[in-house]
């Protein structure tokens, strides 16, 4: 069993998703933190920071804009150009209404999507939920919590169903 506690602020507008949230997640071998903070390191405020990870080893800040990584402080370049050796993608929205239209696979691997992205959404359920959840990932499902198993699964609008694995 996996536990998860999410903080944070929701967004001012009309929507209910939050403006900024901290995840703790306490895995079997692994705890992490997972903010969509600024971190507190230099120059942090004026990046598109990619990633940035904090490890009792040191730290690595990886930069989208400069493509600068930074690694315990030191600033290494990442490389110029990467060379076009296949088509270039026309984006992951794009290309989802292309292949839907052309009932077509898209280039990312939904399968592998769906459980690279169930963290985040299980922590968005406990920002939601304003409590910490214990998860079992191997059921899929939230320990002997309705409420929390009840935000993992919406009906689907008629005409439509789930046909994925």
């Amino acid at each position: 069993m996996d536990s998860i506690s999410a903080t944070g602020s929701k967004s001012a507008g009309i929507g209910d998703t939050p403006d900024s949230i901290n995840i703790e997640y306490k895995f079997k071998k692994l705890d992490l933190s997972w903010s969509s903070e600024i971190p507190d390191v230099p120059g942090a405020g004026t990046k598109h920071i990619g990633a940035f990870f904090t490890g009792d080893k040191g730290t690595l800040l990886a930069d989208y804009s400069s493509r600068e990584i930074r690694i315990d402080g030191e600033v290494l370049k990442d490389i110029e150009d990467i060379p076009k050796t296949i088509l270039r993608s026309p984006g992951h929205q794009q290309n989802f209404i292309d292949c839907v239209k052309k009932r077509q696979q898209p280039e990312s691997n939904l399968a592998y999507a769906k459980e690279m992205t169930k963290p985040m959404h299980v922590g968005l359920i406990s920002w939601k939920l304003g409590r910490p959840l214990v998860w079992n990932y191997k059921k899929n499902e939230f320990k002997e919590d309705t409420e929390a198993n009840d935000l993992l699964f919406r009906p689907y609008r008629d005409g439509y169903n789930w046909i994925g694995a």
